[in-house]
């Protein structure tokens, strides 16, 4: 009788069995090739466990990029970086806000804020202050008098609330009116 065919599942199942035979064999011979196993095992491992996530994590992050790096443009506020004051603030009478301001070194009876647009009189002196976004005097400009000591110290002291653009600290202008030789009322 002929002998009968093995099937080709079982001949596959007998080499897998033999081929691990072989390789717990060579694995016993001495440390060096025990460490090699055991790297190889936690390599085999690791790609089992990493691959299935490693195309979907990939893409989520190139395409995350993207969309952040698209949208990033439109999120930002125009600044300036410079000490420069706007020329629109300087020579037009937009008011864009009206800081509330802490004088330091002068009495309010007899100085006070006007916008920068106000009408000066002959019995008063217009001190002009240019102030930057962090509500300090930049500049100013004197008409109608001569700077005194009051003015200087208001200059070098004072702390302004800066003037806002869409939320944002921006350069102002701010008008400081003193009267010559009097007092006002209240």
């Amino acid at each position: 009788m002929a002998r009968p065919n093995v099937p080709p599942a079982l001949a596959a199942q007998l080499r897998v069995m033999a081929s691990h035979e072989c390789a717990r064999q060579v694995a016993r011979k001495n440390f060096g090739t025990r460490v090699e196993h055991w790297i190889s095992l936690v390599r085999l491992a690791f790609d089992n466990m990493m691959r299935p996530f490693a195309v979907p994590f990939t893409g989520g992050l190139l395409s995350a990029l993207v969309i952040f790096s698209v949208l990033v443009p439109s999120l930002s506020f125009p600044h300036s970086y410079s000490d420069d004051p706007p020329v629109a603030g300087l020579t037009s009478d937009m008011q864009w806000g009206d800081p509330d301001a802490i004088w330091l070194g002068t009495g309010n009876t007899h100085a006070w804020l006007e916008p920068a647009s106000a009408l000066i009189y002959d019995n008063q002196v217009s001190l002009t202050l240019v102030i930057d976004e962090r509500g300090r005097v930049h500049d100013y400009y004197l008409s109608g008098g001569e700077l005194t000591a009051e003015m200087k110290s208001l200059i070098v002291l004072s702390q302004f609330k800066p003037a806002t653009v869409n939320g944002q600290p921006a350069w102002g202008l701010k008008q400081v009116v003193f009267t010559r030789g009097q007092r006002l009322r209240s």
